[in-house]
């Protein structure tokens, strides 16, 4: 009797113990007393792939950061002015009388795209013998400077390293003659300076350049004149103009005459 009504006892408290886990949702009975299910976890793919996005993402960073870095390059163009000089000689090819001795010039320009346009000043020294006609066959012997301003344009062929170039120009030149030897001279025993002239040139300009860096560039340069206008005043012009041994000749000042030299240029 007493085993029985132990087992009843039982029975009792354990139908309520398991009515107190039972919650009553509605029409529906629910069961609390299982442990909460948790969320089901990512698929492993899903986990993969945002880890390689998070990879991609901090390998590319220092590259965008080196792309933001790089400093464009200075293309030669970039310079919009420019200094040059030129050193070489000079000559007037017409006559045999007249012989170069050196020219030297210097420019200042500015870029306008492909044309070059520049002013400048140079000087020009040369040697002119002519006939001393008191004496047999006898010669006067002349230094004649030659100081010109010349404003031109040109235009760069190509761009690059080598870059050729082609152009026109004018100029406004004055000359200056002087005897080397006066005391031996028929017609100006007494003067050193004998003559002076003006003459306006065109001409055709044409040269090639090596630039290295982005602001420097050494080439060639050749120019080649011809007369458009000229003036002298002197106290015996026909002495200091006339080129060829007798009695008539053509004035330096009328004659084609050419510089060629080594140049350089600096841009800024």
């Amino acid at each position: 009797m007493n085993k029985i009504f132990i087992i009843l006892a039982l029975s009792i408290f354990g139908t309520f113990a398991h009515a107190q886990a039972v919650v009553v949702e509605g029409d529906k009975i629910k069961d609390v007393s299982a442990p909460a299910a948790h969320a089901p976890a990512a698929p492993a793919e899903e986990v993969a792939t945002l880890d390689a996005i998070q990879n991609e993402m901090d390998s590319s960073a220092p590259q965008q950061a080196a792309v933001t870095k790089v400093q464009p390059v200075k293309k030669k163009s970039d310079s919009n002015m420019y200094i040059m000089g030129v050193a070489g000689t000079s000559g007037y090819p017409e006559v045999g009388n007249v012989n170069g001795s050196y020219a030297v010039s210097g420019a200042l320009g500015m870029f306008f795209d492909s044309i070059m346009v520049e002013a400048g000043i140079g000087m020009a020294k040369y040697t002119m013998d002519v006939r001393n006609f008191s004496t047999f066959n006898g010669r006067d012997n002349y230094d004649v400077d030659q100081y010109n301003f010349q404003i031109g344009a040109k235009y760069r062929l190509m761009d690059g390293s080598l870059v050729p170039n082609v152009g026109l120009l004018a100029a406004y030149s004055n000359r200056t003659f002087s005897l080397s030897a006066p005391a031996q001279s028929a017609f100006n025993a007494n003067q050193t300076v004998t003559g002076e002239s003006t003459t306006v040139d065109a001409g055709l300009s044409a040269g090639v350049d090596y630039e290295f860096g982005t602001d420097y560039a050494i080439g060639l340069d050749v120019k080649y004149m011809f007369n458009v206008s000229n003036n002298a005043s002197s106290s015996n012009n026909t002495n200091s103009n006339i080129t060829t041994p007798g009695y008539t000749g053509t004035p330096i000042e009328a004659l084609q005459y050419y510089t060629a030299g080594l140049s350089g240029r600096m841009n800024f």
